[in-house]
């Protein structure tokens, strides 16, 4: 399941995440993960972001993870 939701805030959205993921199959690699952002207006067509999300994995397999992202930056639309 994922839900997610965008909050009015200061001018801008604060926009959040969590999704999970209940693996069933023979590899039994759960997976769940979150993500936490800000987006502010500078202008009608650009707007300025920064986003934090982190994302883990758990089973049988080796294959088991934590990552961390962090994404900061600037959009114009043209």
């Amino acid at each position: 399941f994922a839900v997610g939701a965008t909050v009015p805030l200061a001018g801008g959205n604060l926009i959040g995440m969590y999704q999970d993921r209940n693996d069933r199959t023979s590899n039994n690699l759960d997976t769940s993960g979150y993500s936490l952002g800000f987006t502010y207006p500078l202008s009608r067509r650009t707007n300025a972001y920064v986003a934090a999300s982190n994302r883990s994995a758990d089973g049988l397999t080796p294959t088991s993870f934590e990552r961390r992202q962090y994404t900061l930056g600037v959009r114009h639309l043209f």
